[in-house]
């Protein structure tokens, strides 16, 4: 019987300063560090770097641009 009320008193203790360090953490933490990344949907970018000839760029091309994946691969291709 008197277990119970221990219990509720060491949440009601413990719950704000836990709540506290919390909010704390949260202030001194970099808006960067929190910051999600989100993919945009608009175009995609491709990025070809290296040594590579005209086979490859051939295959690549091919690839990106094949029937199979439909229009969801409007791409915006970089080779360099």
């Amino acid at each position: 019987m008197l277990l119970l009320p221990i219990q509720i008193a060491i949440t009601f203790t413990l719950l704000p300063l836990q709540t506290s360090e919390l909010v704390n953490a949260f202030q001194h933490s970099s808006i960067y560090q929190r910051a999600a990344y989100r993919q945009a949907r608009i175009s995609r970018h491709i990025v070809v770097m290296g040594s590579f000839d005209a086979d490859s760029a051939q295959q690549i091309i091919g690839e990106l641009y094949h029937a199979d994946y439909g229009k969801r691969w409007l791409t915006r291709l970089h080779i360099y």
